[in-house]
């Protein structure tokens, strides 16, 4: 079972990232820079911090949780954020290199047409 939530910060959206690792095997935080449209803690415009946005997260959630980064997998964006940018999205790749570098053995990419470009991923 993977659970769904947004993020490893404490913005009181009603997802408790402590509780949800009780009863899934895997939280699955939604780590798509666009989400962040203010930016995170220290950081300015998300689409200029991806890397830290992804990693940053990642860590919290693992200070956050006492979890490893293999029992946490990101779901990242593999889709243009037309709704707050109008513009593209940072590059799956660079997602990955991030995720990979915060020490996660998985992740997932997400596309709300479900329409997925292998190459991009690689």
């Amino acid at each position: 079972m993977a659970g769904f939530g947004k993020h490893a910060y404490d913005f009181h959206n009603g997802r408790e990232l402590e509780q949800i690792t009780l009863i899934v095997d895997y939280p699955c935080p939604m780590l798509y820079a666009s989400l962040y449209k203010r930016g995170i803690p220290g950081y300015g415009p998300p689409l200029r911090h991806v890397s830290q946005v992804i990693e940053g997260n990642l860590a919290r959630a693992r200070r956050r949780t006492g979890l490893n980064g293999n029992h946490i997998r990101p779901w990242l964006q593999a889709f243009p954020d037309t709704h707050f940018y109008h513009r593209t999205f940072a590059r799956p790749a660079i997602q990955i290199q991030a995720a990979d570098r915060a020490g996660v053995d998985g992740w997932m990419p997400f596309n709300p047409s479900s329409t997925y470009d292998v190459n991009a991923i690689q």
